[in-house]
């Protein structure tokens, strides 16, 4: 079980989804996978777009921090997701390689 307000943790699948979504120029694919790993329920959300740079990494979690094109983003939806998880006493991380995608990892502490 994990202890949380269910719209917020909705709304940072929902951001990460959109940016997965945006990250695919043509065709691709995006996935969720759940598990359970010792103490903390885990979410991956992978995307098969274009991946970040490694001059973004640094930057994406960042208030107002976007690589997408003029009103086409308030570079918001990171930092708020990020924000969110702390918030609930978990973690977000992410792995990307460019050309080949991202997979964000969400940790939520598992509440016995």
């Amino acid at each position: 079980v994990v202890k949380g307000i269910s719209q917020q943790l909705g709304q940072v699948i929902i951001n990460i989804m959109v940016n997965a979504a945006q990250a695919i120029k043509d065709r691709g694919e995006i996935s969720i996978k759940t598990y359970r790993q010792e103490n903390w329920v885990v979410i991956e959300i992978k995307d098969t777009g274009e991946g970040i740079s490694s001059e973004n990494m640094k930057n994406i979690f960042e208030p107002f921090f976007t690589t997408k094109e003029l009103n086409k983003g308030t570079g918001l939806g990171l930092s708020i997701s990020c924000d969110i998880v702390r918030q609930h006493g978990g973690s977000i991380d992410f792995l990307s390689e460019l050309g080949k995608g991202t997979t964000f990892i969400i940790k939520l502490p598992v509440i016995n």
